[in-house]
């Protein structure tokens, strides 16, 4: 923080009464010019502030928009998950591009860094929301919901619901939170520490917040089948944007 001193001064006019009733008389004025005290200004230091670096796919060239000089247009970022066994692998969820991954994120080079799509094949590209499962020790389960729009209004994919992978992103399954159509968007996606088969497998409870009428939703089956919650148990019924986990209570959000 440094200080800048200001060195403004004041410039009064004071006006003597004017008499509406005789205006042949003349306005007296004087000018008295007052020094003001010396004052600091706060200015912002910009040292020891972290750098930021351009991450993630790179732009589209003679894309639909007139932005000169090829017409570079770049979709949103809406989710990111970094692989918790591992920092140079980090998924992205796109508002209109779908699920994007690279294995080779580095910091002190960024130019290097190169990314796949994941999943083209879907009839949405609007990922709202990409998150690891915590149950799975390998680090190849992850989750991510469907149905986020961009600020264009109404385009991007539709909310297909749910999208499970269990192999790090080389084939997904696709599981709609209602199987009779009509998905809410998922605006959030948590796949939880609770699992609730006894036995060696894993019936995973996982917790999708939507929006646009939605609410929340709970799957006690690994994202196969869902229910709606809200509005049940005390629970207000309202869109979701957003779900946390207690830190120290698994079973508490």
């Amino acid at each position: 923080m440094c200080f800048r001193p200001h060195l403004s001064r004041f410039l009064a006019v004071e006006s003597a009464s004017r008499r509406r009733t005789r205006p042949a008389r003349k306005t007296k004025r004087r000018i008295v010019i007052e020094p003001l005290e010396d004052r600091a200004v706060p200015a912002v230091d910009l040292l020891n502030v972290p750098s930021w670096l351009e991450q993630g796919p790179r732009p589209m060239i003679s894309a639909q928009v007139n932005i000169p000089p090829d017409n570079q247009a770049t979709g949103a970022v809406e989710s990111i998950a970094v692989n918790p066994g591992d920092p140079t692998q980090i998924y992205v969820g796109t508002v209109n591009g779908g699920i994007w991954r690279s294995d080779n994120v580095d910091p002190t080079d960024p130019d290097s860094i190169t990314w796949t799509a994941l999943t083209d094949e879907f009839p949405s590209l609007a990922i709202g929301s990409v998150a690891f499962s915590p149950l799975d020790p390998s680090n190849n389960t992850l989750y991510a919901g469907t149905g986020s729009f961009s600020s264009l209004g109404s385009s991007g994919g539709l909310a297909i619901g749910v999208l499970r992978t269990t192999d790090g992103g080389a084939t997904w399954s696709n599981f709609p939170l209602n199987p009779g159509g009509g998905d809410a968007r998922i605006r959030t996606i948590l796949p939880t520490a609770i699992d609730q088969d006894p036995g060696a497998g894993v019936q995973q409870v996982v917790l999708a917040g939507t929006v646009s009428g939605g609410g929340l939703y709970r799957s006690n089956d690994n994202g196969q089948n869902w229910a709606l919650i809200s509005g049940l148990n005390g629970l207000g019924a309202g869109d979701v944007s957003h779900i946390i986990v207690d830190p120290t209570n698994v079973n508490r959000f």
